[in-house]
């Protein structure tokens, strides 16, 4: 009896440790060796701008890439906690180079009911910028010629 009672002893301490055991990150390998395919918006999750892949080519001109991003994202990204700093009800007219050597690419914007541009802050700006221009800043302009920005890729 005395011998169960010594083992039970033993042996509980380790029982009731079982589980797993915290560890440091770990690497896992080397990324993907060829691109991702795909359409590459960038949305937020946990109000900082997150990478999203949709199926399409690569080279989507970006007035159409503006286009998905200012859409918003889709029924499942939004079930994962995808989300967007673009306002709502917005379209993209155009997009070009600025004129002043400075790269800044110019966004064209446009709402049904007119045009609030301080509707766009820091992070939609920035969701605009790394989805389309990456390392060039963006300045966006409503159908008057009135500008905001630069907004910047800060990624």
């Amino acid at each position: 009896m005395i011998r169960r009672a010594v083992a039970l002893l033993l042996v509980a301490p380790l029982v009731a440790a079982c589980g797993v055991t915290p560890t440091e990150p770990f690497l896992y390998g080397d990324a993907p060796a060829n691109p991702v395919e795909g359409v590459r918006l960038v949305f937020l999750f946990d109000e900082r701008p997150f990478v999203v892949m949709r199926s399409g080519p690569r080279t989507l001109p970006g007035v159409q890439r503006l286009a998905l991003l200012f859409a918003g994202p889709n029924d499942v990204e939004r079930a994962a906690g995808v989300a967007t700093a673009v306002p709502e009800g917005y379209t993209v007219v155009s997009q070009e180079t600025k004129s002043d050597d400075s790269g800044t690419q110019v966004v064209v914007v446009d709402r049904p009911g007119g045009v609030d541009l301080f509707r766009f802050g820091a992070q939609a700006g920035e969701q605009i910028a790394c989805t389309v221009f990456g390392g060039s800043a963006v300045l966006l302009r409503d159908t008057d010629g009135h500008d905001r920005g630069p907004f910047g890729c800060h990624r």
